[in-house]
């Protein structure tokens, strides 16, 4: 993304630990890049840690295209990693074009109409529906008109199956939400929201889709399984797609 680009500024709705795609937005030539999380989990460390690794990871000669050459090259990231010992986690996001921003995102502090390009990786699925519906209605407050993007990444996996090779990643749906409530945790929710529900979350809020991918998963499984309400109610094709990816333009 040279200077001009539509893309200049960015953000990212979960940073977790290890800020790899602010990192990759930078290398991209991003002029502004914001990571939002609720509570502060990157450090220091992590970001060193995720700037040793990235070169590795970025072979000119990938298939991936976000590998290839960009704007600015690793390089840089090698310059900064020998300057590091010298500057606090501020001073190197800030060399990096990098805001970390430990917020609410239901109340972002960003102007209306500032960012370009809007994005989470495995962020939504942790949210309940009575968060998420005022978070896409602030997303859609700070996308620039007319040319903004989204692109939304959810796994729609009971996370606890990651884990316990003894269950199916619709563990989860055999629970009532009274249930749910007791097994469930504030580390790690799960809203258990299927790939309809969040099409169905979009479209209240009037952000248009232009594109999705997803897994369709093992429908053999969710067939084999005692429902619990209310996914008595959705489809076996739906209940089984265990990932899913939406586009959104504004």
């Amino acid at each position: 993304m040279e200077e001009g680009n539509k893309l200049s500024h960015t953000l990212e709705i979960g940073t977790g630990w290890c800020p790899v795609v602010p990192v990759a937005m930078y290398l991209c030539g991003a002029t502004q890049i914001n990571t939002l999380d609720i509570s502060s989990l990157m450090t220091r460390p992590n970001l060193i840690t995720t700037l040793k690794k990235i070169p590795t990871i970025c072979r000119p000669k990938s298939a991936n295209p976000i590998h290839q050459p960009t704007a600015r090259t690793t390089a840089k990231l090698s310059e900064l990693l020998l300057e590091s010992p010298l500057l606090t986690l501020e001073q190197l996001l800030n060399r990096l074009q990098i805001r970390y921003l430990v917020a609410d995102a239901r109340q972002l502090p960003l102007p209306d109409g500032s960012i370009d390009l809007i994005h989470s990786n495995n962020t939504f699925e942790h949210i309940y529906p009575q968060l998420l519906l005022p978070i896409l209605y602030e997303l859609k407050r700070v996308a620039r008109p007319i040319s903004a993007l989204q692109s939304h990444a959810i796994d729609m996996s009971d996370h606890f199956a990651h884990l316990d090779t003894k269950i199916t990643i619709y563990n989860f749906l055999k629970f009532t939400e009274k249930q749910w409530a007791c097994i469930d945790n504030n580390i790690q929710p799960q809203s258990r929201l299927r790939y309809s529900d969040y099409l169905k979350l979009f479209a209240q809020v009037q952000l248009p889709i232009v594109g999705t991918t997803y897994r369709p998963g093992d429908i053999t499984q969710v067939k084999a399984m005692r429902l619990a309400e209310p996914y008595t109610s959705y489809s076996p094709q739906d209940l089984a797609i265990s990932h899913c990816h939406i586009y959104s333009a504004v």
